[in-house]
């Protein structure tokens, strides 16, 4: 197969929620993606792969790690992309109540966890993990290889990444300030 750089999936939304005292918060305009067990957080990145004309031969996510961690987590498909980025930054209470997706949307029975209990659409698939990060490093890349969640029909995806250490990662986000530091799902596509 050829590979050139165009043909990427577009990053159209990210966001992480998180329970405890943000969990009604909306992170969507946030310059970092966090993910951690104490408290719980958990990214979000939507992907579009509507222009892509042939078969997906490999998908690889490559995100940007500021904070690091012995766990750097693991990517879930999500099957509803419908979820809102939200447009707050998560900084501070005036993030409360913003359009975007939110803990308290995900953790429908409100017991402090995101599982199979939840009822939300956007809960991630945790019986088909995709692939796990492993340990991080801050101020360096790491890519993976998320090819499984990229097999169906071109259009709107949805990878959740969940990490049960507390001593959690964070990625730079697409708002992040420095362009070459946002998520990328790098495609290879099928040859004639």
């Amino acid at each position: 197969g050829s590979t050139s750089n165009a043909n990427i999936g577009t990053l159209v939304a990210d966001t992480y929620i998180e329970e405890g005292l943000e969990a009604t918060w909306d992170h969507g305009a946030s310059g970092h993606l966090d993910i951690d067990s104490k408290p719980f957080g958990i990214t979000y990145l939507k992907f579009d792969t509507a222009s892509v004309t042939a078969p997906i031969v490999r998908a690889t996510l490559i995100v940007w790690c500021t904070n690091a961690s012995p766990d750097g987590g693991i990517v879930f498909p999500v099957a509803d992309s419908s979820w809102i980025e939200g447009d707050r930054t998560g900084l501070d209470a005036s993030s409360v109540g913003g359009p975007g997706l939110t803990w308290t949307q995900v953790d429908t029975n409100q017991d402090g966890k995101v599982d199979t209990l939840d009822t939300s659409p956007f809960v991630p698939t945790f019986a088909t993990p995709i692939v796990a990060l492993g340990a991080v490093s801050s101020a360096q890349a790491r890519s993976v290889d998320v090819s499984a969640a990229f097999q169906g029909a071109p259009g709107v995806y949805t990878l959740a990444i969940k990490s049960s250490n507390s001593d959690g990662a964070t990625y730079s986000s697409r708002s992040a300030s420095t362009v070459t530091h946002r998520p990328v799902l790098r495609l290879e596509l099928a040859g004639p």
